[in-house]
């Protein structure tokens, strides 16, 4: 992580992470996107701690979320 990056840099890669995940057409491209949501997560979690910010909890409890809202188990939205 590089410390002169910018907050919203995060944010921002987290959500487009979070949308192609949502767009997938396929489970494994699904996960990659998760997978690369979750990264950014704790990288947010990480610069946001190294700044005493007390959301950095937030950040953590839900970044294992596997499924988004817009599917159902063991389904992909299209």
């Amino acid at each position: 992580m590089e410390a002169h990056m910018d907050l919203n840099q995060f944010y921002f890669q987290h959500q487009i992470s979070l949308m192609r995940a949502a767009g997938a057409t396929s489970e494994p491209t699904r996960m990659k996107h998760l997978n690369v949501a979750e990264v950014v997560s704790e990288q947010i979690f990480d610069f946001l701690t190294s700044r005493g910010a007390a959301a950095s909890a937030s950040w953590i409890a839900g970044s294992d979320q596997r499924c988004l809202p817009t599917c159902s188990a063991g389904s992909v939205s299209a």
